[in-house]
């Protein structure tokens, strides 16, 4: 499952916070994979060796930077709904979430197959 994400930030010197994948089971979130994180894009195949700076990555030279986020999911998994979850200060989330952990601690970036439900 890949995702495209666009941060935005002022502050420059910012991290990328640890987003992860929940499936519902047993009346509680459990996580089903972690976040692989890549640039969207880079100037050069020089810059993505590492050869030469890259500053549309560098949150000190643009206040916007895209990633592609990439989850692992079976088949399965890939026809239930799926919450992308990250802390609010940015760590990563416990393994397992109830509704109280999800309300007090972290921000539901997003749902797959909200229709299901």
């Amino acid at each position: 499952m890949l995702i495209s994400l666009s941060l935005s930030t002022k502050d420059k010197h910012a991290s990328v916070p640890s987003f992860s994948l929940y499936e519902i089971k047993d009346g509680v979130l459990k996580r089903t994979s972690h976040m692989q994180r890549r640039y969207a894009s880079w100037s050069s195949y020089g810059a993505y060796l590492g050869n030469y700076t890259e500053t549309s990555h560098d949150f000190s030279k643009v206040n916007t930077v895209y990633y592609k986020l990439a989850f692992e999911v079976s088949v399965e998994q890939s026809r239930q709904p799926l919450f992308v979850i990250v802390n609010k200060d940015g760590s990563s989330p416990n393994n397992t979430l109830t509704v109280e952990d999800v309300n007090e601690k972290c921000i539901v970036v997003r749902i797959l197959n909200r229709n299901k439900l």
